[in-house]
Protein backbone atom coordinates (compact mmCIF):
# COMPACT_ATOMS: atom_id res chain seq x y z
CA UNK A 1 0.00 0.00 0.00
CA UNK A 2 1.16 3.47 -1.09
CA UNK A 3 0.52 6.12 1.29
CA UNK A 4 0.43 9.86 0.11
CA UNK A 5 0.54 12.64 2.48
CA UNK A 6 -1.81 15.35 1.33
CA UNK A 7 1.01 17.87 0.73
CA UNK A 8 2.14 15.93 -2.42
CA UNK A 9 -1.46 15.82 -3.98
CA UNK A 10 -1.31 19.69 -3.64
CA UNK A 11 -0.19 21.13 -7.10
CA UNK A 12 1.49 24.35 -7.00
CA UNK A 13 0.85 26.77 -10.13
CA UNK A 14 3.12 29.60 -9.17
CA UNK A 15 5.80 30.34 -6.79
CA UNK A 16 4.70 31.66 -3.16
CA UNK A 17 6.64 34.96 -3.04
CA UNK A 18 7.71 37.08 -0.37
CA UNK A 19 5.08 39.61 -1.65
CA UNK A 20 2.58 36.81 -1.24
CA UNK A 21 3.41 36.52 2.29
CA UNK A 22 3.26 40.34 3.31
CA UNK A 23 -0.33 40.62 1.54
CA UNK A 24 -1.38 37.92 3.44
CA UNK A 25 0.05 38.88 6.89
CA UNK A 26 -1.89 42.46 5.88
CA UNK A 27 -5.09 40.86 5.07
CA UNK A 28 -4.75 38.47 8.44
CA UNK A 29 -3.84 41.38 10.87
CA UNK A 30 -6.22 43.86 9.57
CA UNK A 31 -9.81 41.60 9.04
CA UNK A 32 -9.02 40.13 12.60
CA UNK A 33 -7.20 43.12 14.43
CA UNK A 34 -9.16 42.51 17.69
CA UNK A 35 -9.13 38.77 17.92
CA UNK A 36 -6.57 36.73 20.23
CA UNK A 37 -3.76 35.54 17.92
CA UNK A 38 -2.05 33.64 20.53
CA UNK A 39 -1.99 33.47 24.27
CA UNK A 40 0.91 32.26 26.46
CA UNK A 41 1.80 31.60 30.14
CA UNK A 42 4.59 33.73 31.65
CA UNK A 43 7.04 32.56 33.95
CA UNK A 44 4.94 33.57 37.15
CA UNK A 45 1.80 31.89 35.98
CA UNK A 46 0.20 34.51 35.02
CA UNK A 47 -1.68 34.29 30.96
CA UNK A 48 -1.09 36.90 28.17
CA UNK A 49 -3.41 37.29 25.48
CA UNK A 50 -1.76 38.95 22.29
CA UNK A 51 -3.88 40.00 19.46
CA UNK A 52 -3.37 40.45 15.88
CA UNK A 53 -3.23 44.27 15.44
CA UNK A 54 -0.87 44.17 18.27
CA UNK A 55 1.32 41.18 16.21
CA UNK A 56 1.07 43.18 13.26
CA UNK A 57 2.38 46.86 15.22
CA UNK A 58 5.35 44.65 16.45
CA UNK A 59 5.77 43.45 12.98
CA UNK A 60 5.91 46.46 11.24
CA UNK A 61 8.02 47.67 14.42
CA UNK A 62 10.68 44.96 13.80
CA UNK A 63 10.62 45.61 9.76
CA UNK A 64 11.40 49.63 10.49
CA UNK A 65 14.37 48.96 12.72
CA UNK A 66 15.96 46.55 10.37
CA UNK A 67 15.82 49.13 7.60
CA UNK A 68 16.70 51.76 10.11
CA UNK A 69 19.94 49.59 11.14
CA UNK A 70 20.92 49.46 7.08
CA UNK A 71 19.19 45.83 6.90
CA UNK A 72 17.40 45.06 2.70
CA UNK A 73 15.79 42.71 1.82
CA UNK A 74 17.41 39.61 0.54
CA UNK A 75 20.17 39.98 3.48
CA UNK A 76 20.70 37.29 6.20
CA UNK A 77 19.81 37.51 9.57
CA UNK A 78 20.28 35.07 12.57
CA UNK A 79 17.74 34.09 14.93
CA UNK A 80 19.28 32.67 17.86
CA UNK A 81 16.01 31.85 20.06
CA UNK A 82 14.39 28.75 21.80
CA UNK A 83 10.69 28.67 21.20
CA UNK A 84 9.04 31.93 22.88
CA UNK A 85 6.02 34.32 21.66
CA UNK A 86 8.87 37.02 20.94
CA UNK A 87 11.12 34.28 18.37
CA UNK A 88 7.92 34.14 16.72
CA UNK A 89 7.37 37.83 16.32
CA UNK A 90 10.80 37.88 14.82
CA UNK A 91 10.57 35.15 12.74
CA UNK A 92 7.25 36.45 11.03
CA UNK A 93 8.69 39.76 11.23
CA UNK A 94 11.98 38.28 9.61
CA UNK A 95 9.50 36.84 6.17
CA UNK A 96 8.12 39.79 6.54
CA UNK A 97 10.79 41.76 5.71
CA UNK A 98 12.15 39.92 2.66
CA UNK A 99 15.26 38.66 4.75
CA UNK A 100 16.78 35.36 4.93
CA UNK A 101 16.88 33.61 8.26
CA UNK A 102 19.82 32.37 9.50
CA UNK A 103 18.41 29.64 12.18
CA UNK A 104 20.66 29.10 15.02
CA UNK A 105 19.79 26.67 17.50
CA UNK A 106 20.44 28.53 20.85
CA UNK A 107 21.79 25.09 22.73
CA UNK A 108 24.54 24.79 20.74
CA UNK A 109 27.81 25.71 22.65
CA UNK A 110 28.72 29.13 22.27
CA UNK A 111 32.21 28.91 19.90
CA UNK A 112 30.05 27.05 17.69
CA UNK A 113 27.43 29.93 17.62
CA UNK A 114 30.05 32.60 16.72
CA UNK A 115 31.59 30.39 13.90
CA UNK A 116 27.89 30.29 12.45
CA UNK A 117 27.38 33.70 12.86
CA UNK A 118 30.72 34.86 11.28
CA UNK A 119 30.77 31.72 8.39
CA UNK A 120 27.19 32.62 7.35
CA UNK A 121 27.85 36.20 6.53
CA UNK A 122 24.93 37.38 8.46
CA UNK A 123 23.81 41.24 8.22
CA UNK A 124 21.97 41.16 11.89
CA UNK A 125 20.73 39.05 14.56
CA UNK A 126 17.98 38.52 16.85
CA UNK A 127 18.70 36.64 20.20
CA UNK A 128 17.61 36.16 23.74
CA UNK A 129 19.50 38.47 26.55
CA UNK A 130 21.32 34.81 27.54
CA UNK A 131 22.63 34.67 24.28
CA UNK A 132 23.89 37.65 23.51
CA UNK A 133 25.90 38.13 26.24
CA UNK A 134 27.52 34.31 24.59
CA UNK A 135 28.53 36.31 21.49
CA UNK A 136 31.98 37.40 20.62
CA UNK A 137 32.42 41.26 20.83
CA UNK A 138 34.09 41.55 17.59
CA UNK A 139 30.62 39.73 16.02
CA UNK A 140 28.80 42.14 18.01
CA UNK A 141 30.58 46.05 16.82
CA UNK A 142 29.96 44.67 13.26
CA UNK A 143 26.47 43.78 13.02
CA UNK A 144 23.50 45.23 14.99
CA UNK A 145 21.94 42.69 17.31
CA UNK A 146 17.85 42.95 18.74
CA UNK A 147 17.61 41.28 21.78
CA UNK A 148 14.60 39.57 22.19
CA UNK A 149 12.96 38.46 25.68
CA UNK A 150 12.06 34.88 25.79
CA UNK A 151 8.78 35.44 28.07
CA UNK A 152 7.38 38.40 26.82
CA UNK A 153 6.80 40.14 22.84
CA UNK A 154 9.16 42.75 23.37
CA UNK A 155 12.65 43.74 21.29
CA UNK A 156 15.69 45.56 22.43
CA UNK A 157 18.72 47.10 20.40
CA UNK A 158 21.74 46.46 21.48
CA UNK A 159 24.56 48.91 20.85
CA UNK A 160 28.07 47.84 19.64
CA UNK A 161 29.28 49.36 23.00
CA UNK A 162 26.74 46.99 24.33
CA UNK A 163 25.00 49.27 26.54
CA UNK A 164 20.75 48.83 26.03
CA UNK A 165 18.43 51.04 24.30
CA UNK A 166 15.26 50.02 24.68
CA UNK A 167 12.87 50.25 21.16
CA UNK A 168 9.79 48.21 23.02
CA UNK A 169 8.60 47.43 26.03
Amino acid sequence: MKILSRASKVKISRLYTQEDFQKRVDKICTENAKREAFRYMRDDGTHVSTSFEEVYEGIIFITEALKESGIKKGDRVALISPLSPSAVLAGVSLGYSGVIVVLIDPTLPKEEINRLLMESDVRGAFATNKMYEQLDSDIVCQIPVFCINAAETSVKRFTSSASKVLLEE
